[in-house]
Formats: C-alpha cells, sequence, structure tokens
C-alpha cells in the first residue's frame, strides 16, 4: 500500500468525526481534538513506517511523556487542577500528532521525487 493512502483514511475519519461531534450532540464537552488523537497516531505510525520504512513514533511519544512529566509538575506546583491539566495535555497531544501528520505528508512529499 502506498503512503499517501494512510492520510487519505486519515483525512476521511478525521471528516466523520467532525461529522459525528456536528450531529450528534450528545458528549458536549468532548470536542473533536479530543476524539481525534488516538486515529491521528495510529495514521501517522502507518504513514511513516510506509513512506519511509522506519516509524520513530515511540521515541518522540517518550520525549513527549517526558515534557508532560515535567509540565505537570509545574502545573501542580502551581495548584493547577489534574483534571483540567490532563485535558489540556490531551488536546495538546492531539494538536502535536496533527502537525506530525502534516510535517510527515510534507516530507514524504518532497523526499520522494
Amino acid at each position: 500500500m502506498m503512503w499517501f493512502y494512510w492520510p487519505a483514511i486519515w483525512l476521511a475519519i478525521f471528516f466523520l468525526i467532525i461529522l459525528w461531534r456536528l450531529f450528534y450532540r450528545a458528549f458536549p464537552k468532548i470536542g473533536v481534538l479530543d476524539l481525534a488523537v488516538i486515529p491521528t497516531f495510529v495514521f501517522a505510525h502507518l504513514t511513516w513506517g510506509a513512506a519511509f520504512y522506519r516509524s520513530d513514533l515511540l521515541a518522540i511519544l517518550v520525549v513527549w511523556l517526558l515534557i508532560g512529566a515535567i509540565w505537570n509538575s509545574i502545573a501542580l506546583w502551581h495548584r493547577q487542577r489534574l483534571a483540567f491539566f490532563c485535558h489540556r495535555y490531551w488536546q495538546a497531544t492531539g494538536i502535536l500528532g496533527i502537525i506530525l501528520m502534516l510535517a510527515l505528508c510534507v516530507l514524504a512529499v518532497i523526499l520522494k521525487r
């Protein structure tokens, strides 16, 4: 399977999540970014593996968890609620995944010429 099938499937699933979120209002506090974190990282892993024949996503996630541990200790030091921090960290993880996915697509297009 070519590498660009995985981002296309990711976009389709992301679009379906947005449509589901738009038409189904049972969870008002859960946003699109909250729902898209896990599929984003799965498809980033598959895209990275298909485009460059190896995936270093686990190393990026370990570094991101270390950054999260430092960020958590600073947030709790300033008496921030743990649930608020976890929600913000989850959203930041989604943004990191989307940026990673876009960067992988751009790098694959540039390096595969």
